[in-house]
């Protein structure tokens, strides 16, 4: 039998072509599959999808026999692969690579084909992460508050901080796997899915890299990133200007001034950007009987008609047609 990382977390195995193609449907995608070899009807997908928060999720697959897999639109994913066994090819954004375990990880942009081939059997590791996840991860370490799309390179080179990031993923997915991890703790699973959005984003090249060589984090004022966590910890409480300017332990002028060096945004604006990210988390749950009322005044937002404006700037769409979308997902 198979042994695959997130064990725990499998999925029905698929037998043959046409169950496998449902079984990703469901799962992942739409998409074809197609046998590379005379063995369509004895092809075997085994595939594994935990989640690590409401837009992210870890995953592996493994198949039997060579197969020819082409997806149609993604969807708001982003699709990080990286093969563990086999050897395989990726046609992506129109450009065919090698796709070779230890040597080349592959990125899937939202909504864009994709095509993985391989002539024998293969396993690979993958995160998937919502779009709007990642440019709010973007947001929140560049200060930039509107894209135009973020495109990372589809090849990503197993070395230096990439190959690190991998490793990293492959740690989570063995700690997940056990009884007792402490990976079964959702804000646990949330710092988690922050470190592993944060690694891709400095790991791989995207249009936006220029953005992110900055000045060390060392050298940033110790009050900044103080005041930073409170805000993370403290976030659906009311919180002044004052306030952050007791918790760092300086002026409120000299407080503005540090986050907008090192933030690049006032710190009551910074605490916004971490309440919508926190509300759209929660929509994006699509848990039945979630309004967009009480999620909003859970995080803060005590006027409907503000945070409706917030979100819209931000996400580009209203709070209602995020859970309205999460709910068809359910």
């Amino acid at each position: 039998m198979i042994r695959l990382p997130l064990s725990q977390f499998a999925l029905p195995t698929a037998r043959g072509l046409e169950h496998s193609r449902e079984l990703i449907a469901r799962a992942l995608c739409d998409n074809t599959v197609r046998a590379r070899e005379c063995a369509g009807a004895d092809v075997d997908l085994h595939l594994h999808v935990a989640p690590l928060g409401p837009a992210i999720s870890l995953g592996a697959m493994h198949w039997s026999h060579g197969v020819e897999v082409s997806t149609g639109n993604t969807g708001d994913m982003y699709t990080f692969v990286m093969l563990l066994d086999g050897v395989g090819r990726m046609t992506v954004s129109g450009g065919e690579m090698e796709h070779v375990p230890e040597k080349n990880a592959v990125v899937i942009a939202p909504q864009r084909p994709a095509r993985a081939m391989s002539d024998g059997p293969t396993t690979a590791l993958f995160v998937r992460v919502d779009r709007v996840l990642a440019e709010s991860h973007l947001a929140a370490l560049t200060g930039i508050d509107r894209f135009d799309g973020l495109d990372f390179d589809p090849d990503m080179p197993l070395v230096g901080e990439a190959a690190s990031v991998w490793r990293f993923v492959q740690q989570v997915a063995a700690e997940i796997d056990r009884d007792m991890s402490i990976l079964r703790n959702p804000l646990v699973r949330e710092r988690v899915s922050d470190a592993i959005m944060t690694g891709f984003l400095y790991a791989q090249s995207h249009n936006f890299s220029h953005r992110l060589q900055r000045e060390p984090r060392a050298a940033e004022p110790r009050y900044v990133r103080r005041v930073e966590e409170y805000l993370e910890a403290h976030c659906a409480q009311p919180i002044t200007a004052r306030d952050l300017a007791a918790v760092a332990g300086v002026s409120v002028s000299a407080l503005y001034a540090g986050f907008k060096r090192h933030r690049g945004c006032a710190p009551l604006k910074f605490l916004e950007e971490i309440r919508l990210r926190r509300v759209r988390d929660a929509l994006l749950l699509g848990v039945p009987g979630t309004t967009v009322k009480e999620t909003g005044l859970r995080w803060g937002f005590h006027r409907p008609s503000g945070l409706s404006r917030a979100y819209g700037r931000r996400f580009g769409e209203t709070p209602s047609e995020t859970l309205r979308r999460a709910a068809k997902r359910q």
